[in-house]
């Protein structure tokens, strides 16, 4: 594949998982209870205490928006996104992108976790919009 289309397929995930994650942000705002949101932080307080965690690389990541998958209470999104997180990650490690540092990720989870108990549906958006396009073609050194 020469670089060009590996740079267009880039392209294309990310505008599919804008779909997927957005949606489920929008839904989250819609839909999770405060219980639910309070595992989400649960996880995230977990994920800053973790040690090994800029080892753990798109792992942060996708937990976290799992868990914002499974606090919007519908098994069938959450199993949707489980099977597009298998392609997700498949296409990061292939064109070798790295998130930002695990400071950086972790400080937009909780923006994004704000907002959904907020219940700020465009600033969710807003803000899961710039968590997934700052791991995209931005931190690929071959852009």
């Amino acid at each position: 594949m020469t670089s060009t289309e590996r740079r267009r397929l880039l392209k294309q995930t990310i505008v599919a998982r804008r779909g997927v994650e957005i949606m489920i942000a929008e839904l989250a705002v819609a839909e999770a209870t405060d219980a639910a949101l309070d595992g989400v932080e649960s996880y995230l307080k977990h994920a800053d205490s973790d040690l090994v965690r800029t080892k753990l690389a798109h792992a942060i990541d996708l937990e976290f928006e799992k868990k914002v998958a499974w606090a919007t209470g519908n098994p069938y999104v959450a199993a949707l996104q489980d099977e597009a997180h298998r392609y997700f990650r498949a296409v990061w490690e292939a064109e070798k992108i790295m998130p930002h540092s695990a400071d950086v990720r972790s400080a937009q989870h909780w923006e994004i976790l704000a907002s959904l108990r907020a219940r700020d549906s465009k600033r969710a958006v807003e803000l899961m919009t710039a968590h997934l396009d700052a791991q995209g073609l931005g931190n690929n050194p071959s852009n």
